[in-house]
């Protein structure tokens, strides 16, 4: 049985990971890992990121893969009351239209390939 202990630490989480059944034995083994997350890091949140999709390939979670038609990611992006700046703006607009344009380019590989 695997058993998953979460610790807050002063500068983020610590996760222990107690296998009784290591190696299909009755040997037990302990995995200690520490997620440093520090609120003023610019990296925050794709550290969260990390530690959620961690977290859920350890409880066997099936998040989907990158060829599943769904797969659960743990996005970042504005709060609905956010207001963002004119830069801010831009950068999204730019963002979208360059999904749009690998959008674009998966539909004309579809109508190419169409029997």
């Amino acid at each position: 049985m695997i058993k998953i202990n979460l610790a807050n630490a002063e500068n983020g989480v610590i996760k222990t990971i107690t296998d009784s059944q290591y190696n299909g034995a009755d040997q037990s083994v302990e995995i200690t890992k520490v997620y440093e997350i520090v609120e003023d890091d610019e990296m925050y949140f794709d550290k969260i990121s990390y530690l959620l999709l961690d977290i859920s390939k350890d409880l066997g979670f099936d998040l989907g893969g990158q060829f599943d038609r769904e797969q659960l990611s743990f996005a970042i992006d504005w709060g609905e009351k956010y207001l963002p700046s004119l830069e801010e703006v831009d950068e999204k607009i730019k963002d979208l239209k360059e999904e749009i344009k690998i959008l674009q380019t998966y539909k004309k590989e579809i109508l190419l390939n169409k029997p």
